[in-house]
């Protein structure tokens, strides 16, 4: 019986026994407890670092009124540029001229003239005089609409205001000319109508004095035809010009265009070839794969058949 109880029990310093299970347990729950307090401070000591990593915010406060923001002041007002007197407009067509100026005239007409030459056209050079004939065609056919362009010079519909001017065939022949650019330098079709669209721009920012307040968005100009690349013509439900060509237009509040950026599509048109990296010469264009799975299905009927 003793030998058993010795092995079981130990005698504590008071003289009592304590069973050796218990203090077992009482030294694995001490052991647990010194393993939880390493955890917790290694987990203290990586959210210490993860703190000091953060910028301190402890400075900062929330403002309930309204910030105002530090804007350059305006000292402008919007009118004509004092290089140009009022005293000079006095009909529509001046101020037309104003947009329309004598260097556009001009270089439409040199690119319309070279156009000829280099297509080696059997027919007179255009003159500015005649420019005018033609935009002067072209805003009337507008606003009296007849079926056929031939028709503003036949018996039944015939036109004085046009036929006293020009003729049908010279219509033609300066349609057929008009260019805005040299198609040698023409590496996208965008750069067809860039350079006038440049022009223009330079004319409206020189015309008046920008006013204070400007807005950024998008216009359509309408065009239902179907000779100008599909990557120009946008479709557009919601406004009120549903199809046609998109700019992007800076205006002010007075309705002025101050610039205009023609939309070309999802990813813009350079005026340049683009040099690609060597890793896209492998990769293959759907087109391409589409054909040679034609390809393919072609030859194997041809095999079956046989």
């Amino acid at each position: 019986m003793t030998s058993n109880t010795s092995s079981d029990n130990s005698l504590d310093g008071n003289g009592e026994y304590e069973s050796i299970s218990n203090i077992s347990d009482t030294n694995s729950d001490d052991e647990a407890e010194s393993n939880s307090e390493e955890l917790s401070d290694d987990s203290w000591d990586s959210d210490n670092e993860e703190e000091e990593d953060e910028p301190k915010l402890n400075n900062l406060k929330w403002n309930k009124w309204n910030i105002e923001p530090n804007l350059p002041t305006f000292d402008g007002q919007f009118g004509l540029n004092k290089n140009i007197s009022s005293a000079t407009l006095t009909s529509p067509i001046d101020y037309f001229r104003l947009f329309l100026s004598p260097s556009i005239v001009t270089y439409i007409v040199d690119q319309s003239n070279l156009y000829r030459t280099q297509m080696n056209l059997k027919q007179e050079p255009m003159t500015e005089r005649e420019f005018f004939q033609l935009l002067g065609f072209l805003f009337y056919a507008s606003v009296v609409r007849l079926s056929s362009k031939s028709d503003y010079w036949s018996q039944l519909y015939q036109q004085a205001l046009i036929t006293t001017n020009i003729t049908r065939n010279r219509i033609s022949e300066l349609l057929c000319t008009l260019h805005f650019n040299d198609n040698v330098l023409n590496s996208s079709k965008v750069n067809k109508i860039q350079p006038l669209i440049d022009l223009f721009n330079e004319g409206c920012s020189y015309i008046v004095e920008q006013e204070k307040n400007i807005s950024l968005d998008e216009q359509m100009v309408g065009y239902k035809g179907t000779t100008a690349p599909k990557s120009l013509r946008q479709y557009m439900p919601n406004k009120p010009t549903k199809r046609g060509f998109k700019f992007w237009v800076r205006c002010g509040v007075s309705a002025y265009v101050y610039k205009l950026v023609l939309y070309c599509g999802g990813a813009k048109s350079v005026s340049h070839p683009a040099v690609l990296p060597k890793a896209f010469s492998s990769i293959s264009t759907r087109s391409t794969t589409k054909a040679t799975t034609n390809n393919n299905q072609i030859k194997k009927r041809c095999d079956d058949t046989k």
